[in-house]
C-alpha cells in the first residue's frame, strides 16, 4: 500500500488517520472489501456534507429562470439530496 512501515496502516485501522486516494483504492484490493465501507465513518461524513451542499444549491436554483438545463440540474441534485421542500418543477 505504499507505506514504509505498519506505523501508518496502524494509524488508518484505528481511525486516527485518513488515507489519501490512491492508499484508500489499494486498501480497497488487498482486503476485497469496498473504500465505502472500510471508511464508512468517513464515507458517511462526506455524504452528509455532499447532500447538505446539494440541498442548498438546489433551493439557490430555484429562485432562477427555469430553462431546459436548468431542471436538468435540478434533477441532479435532487438525485443526490431528495426534492427539497417548498421546490416546485414549474416555478
Amino acid at each position: 500500500m505504499g507505506c514504509q512501515s505498519g506505523t501508518k496502516v496502524s494509524r488508518y485501522e484505528r481511525f486516527n488517520r485518513n488515507p489519501n486516494l490512491e492508499t484508500a483504492l489499494a486498501c480497497e484490493i488487498v482486503f476485497g472489501t469496498p473504500v465505502r465501507e472500510l471508511f464508512a465513518g468517513a464515507f458517511q461524513k462526506v455524504e452528509e456534507k455532499t447532500k447538505k451542499r446539494a440541498q442548498l444549491l438546489t433551493q439557490k436554483l430555484r429562485d432562477t429562470r427555469q430553462g431546459r438545463m436548468m431542471m436538468r440540474k435540478l434533477q441532479i441534485l435532487e438525485a443526490i439530496s431528495g426534492p427539497v421542500i417548498g421546490l416546485s418543477k414549474n416555478s
